[in-house]
């Protein structure tokens, strides 16, 4: 509720006790990584399914190609869940890989509701270097193609100096190939 007097407004937090069970319930959804490295972040969305006030808690943890990668343990999250209230949210990841394919698992808890969980999988490539060492394959590829095609026309090339040449008496005549027979 907001209280308002001389031009100034307050938030005045109301506290109802309505009679029937409680619900705690909180779901995670639409989990993301961008950025890489240092600079990656974990995006995600907390939704309060239930009819009480929640105070979450985040774990990440990652499981890379090489095992498992550094994750963030569990800790408070700086955020009241209302009653159907959704947020959405990003985490820091320091410890992100430089070069992997990581499943990421989400695990999100508050007091009274069940954990809840989400997935997302994500590719770490540094396609800076990449395009670099894919160039120098190209390359040397190419360099490699040429040297060989040199050494193939050296070897197939006309008549070697060494040999030595035949008088015009002894060559065998030209015949011009006609298909005509005699």
């Amino acid at each position: 509720m907001i209280a308002s007097e001389d031009g100034r407004e307050a938030g005045v937090r109301i506290h109802l006790r309505v009679g029937g069970p409680t619900l705690a319930a909180l779901t995670v959804e639409d989990v993301s990584v961008r950025g890489e490295g240092a600079r990656a972040v974990v995006a995600y969305t907390l939704v309060n399914r239930g009819n009480v006030a929640l105070v979450p808690e985040l774990a990440l943890r990652a499981e890379g190609l090489f095992g498992e990668v550094p994750g963030r343990t569990a800790r408070p999250l700086p955020v009241e869940l209302l009653p159907g209230q959704r947020v959405s949210l990003t985490e820091p990841w320091p410890g992100a890989p430089v070069l992997d394919a990581v499943d990421l698992t989400l695990t999100v808890t508050a007091p009274g509701a069940a954990p809840a969980t989400a997935r997302a999988s994500a590719w770490f490539v540094p396609w800076g270097i990449a395009a670099r060492i894919g160039a120098g394959l190209l390359g040397l590829g190419g360099v490699g193609l040429a040297a060989l095609l040199l050494v193939r026309k050296r070897r197939r090339g006309g008549p070697q100096a060494d040999a030595e040449p035949v008088p015009a008496g002894e060559r065998a005549p030209d015949h011009e190939l006609t298909g005509a027979s005699r």
